[in-house]
């Protein structure tokens, strides 16, 4: 059954800018500055379903501003970063030193960055370097990489009460989405001068136009359910003293890590510029997949309509990227693209693409992860920039990220 009731779990508005990034070695990323998330919106639908935690043991119904900027720090660099008892972040490198809310600002500032990269499993993040394909870890600041720590309200095991965890799109309103909704967004946008010609599904842009991308649109996001943690309290007898008795309680994790679900919940913007880079053609495609089926592939995997690519190899005569192309049947990242389903009638459902299962006693971790797909259309030489009102150009693009859980209790 569906659980209806909803709980807010905080709106992150921060002020925080990102620095300007030093040289970069990407094989086609020019010196650029790096975007940044801004805001983080979480909502959870449920009646008694869940708690949600930063830290595994300080559970609640609202994440904060800060609650969300200590979990992408310890996320970030947890030698460094660590929760104390009360789920507040202690610099251990520096004097075990509690970081108020300016500190924690301070740090977002100097470590939170996005630069592009790219993943086809939503785990792996990899960098786009000219002669070496490395794995970045979550240290670097290539990307944001923080862990939430899901719960149902009941403490035992004997309640046996089970939520299957996905995220929710909501319905239209008057033909548009209402909000709040799981998205992607970027207010500003980068305006990019076509150096030459370029060719993308939907048109040929000519030297010299202008045209606006939206880092968010090359933005990706993954889930990625890491295991429940069994609560085990154990009674230990004093042999000497047989009334003096201890409650140990013990975490034992016992399932393995699952694959992650990887989404692309951009808004829709004004160019489609392709969506990765492959080595897909349909003209090729011996499939039995429908012509539809393989225009559909064509505009977001085919590099010939991929604005990324086309424009570097359009001004990189002598360094084009052909030989780095992923394969379109190997490597193509399996993106959920929509979180929402149009029925024949017209109407709107939810999807229930479950990312996480909740049991009573146990404690589920969720990695989540966010980057700039370095191979999207959207990603034009690592989206230096975007112009403001008054047309000056800015240093950073943020990103905006609103994340709506629901769930479904499993009979």
């Amino acid at each position: 059954m569906k659980i209806a009731r909803k709980l807010i779990l905080g709106v992150v508005t921060t002020g925080f800018v990102a620095a300007t990034l030093a040289a970069t070695t990407y094989a086609w990323y020019k010196l650029n500055n790096a975007a940044f998330t801004e805001d983080f919106t979480f909502n959870s639908s449920t009646t008694d379903g869940f708690l949600v935690s930063i830290d595994g043991k300080k559970f609640q119904h609202k994440l904060s501003t800060v609650d969300m900027v200590k979990a992408m720090l310890v996320g970030k660099d947890p030698s460094k970063y660590v929760f104390d008892e009360k789920a507040n972040v202690v610099d251990i490198k520096n004097g075990n030193k509690i970081l108020d809310n300016a500190g924690l600002a301070e740090a977002y500032l100097k470590l939170i960055k996005l630069e592009p990269v790219t993943s086809q499993n939503g785990v792996t993040i990899t960098n786009l370097s000219k002669t070496v394909v490395n794995e970045v870890n979550e240290t670097s600041s290539k990307y944001v990489y923080f862990n939430l720590y899901f719960k149902t309200f009941g403490e035992t095991a004997e309640e046996k009460k089970t939520y299957n965890l996905y995220l929710d799109g909501m319905g239209y309103d008057d033909g548009h989405y209402s909000a709040p909704r799981t998205r992607v967004w970027s207010d500003e946008s980068t305006t990019v001068d076509l150096t030459e010609n370029m060719t993308t599904y939907t048109q040929t842009y000519q030297k010299g136009e202008k045209i606006s991308v939206y880092t968010s649109n090359a933005s990706r996001f993954s889930i990625q359910d890491l295991g429940y943690t069994r609560v085990v309290e154990e009674e230990i007898v004093d042999e000497e003293d047989p009334e003096k008795i201890t409650i140990v309680t013990r975490n034992t994790t016992t399932n393995p890590n699952g694959p992650a679900k990887l989404y692309e919940l951009s808004d829709d913007r004004e160019y489609d510029l392709g969506s990765f880079a492959t080595d897909y053609d349909s003209t090729t495609d011996t499939s039995t997949r429908t012509q539809e089926e393989k225009n559909e592939l064509d505009k977001l995997y085919n590099s010939n309509y991929n604005a990324m690519y086309t424009y570097y190899n359009n001004i990189k005569t002598e360094d084009k990227l052909d030989n780095k192309l992923p394969h379109f049947d190997t490597d193509l990242p399996q993106t959920i693209r929509s979180l929402t389903k149009i029925t024949e009638s017209g109407g709107i459902i939810n999807s229930e693409e479950v990312f996480a299962t909740v049991t009573s006693g146990e404690i589920t971790k969720v990695a989540f992860r966010f980057w700039i797909e370095g191979w999207d259309g959207d990603c034009f030489d690592g989206l230096p920039g975007y112009l403001d009102e008054e047309g000056k150009e800015q240093e950073v693009n943020p990103i905006n990220v609103q994340l709506l859980f629901n769930s479904i209790k499993v009979d």
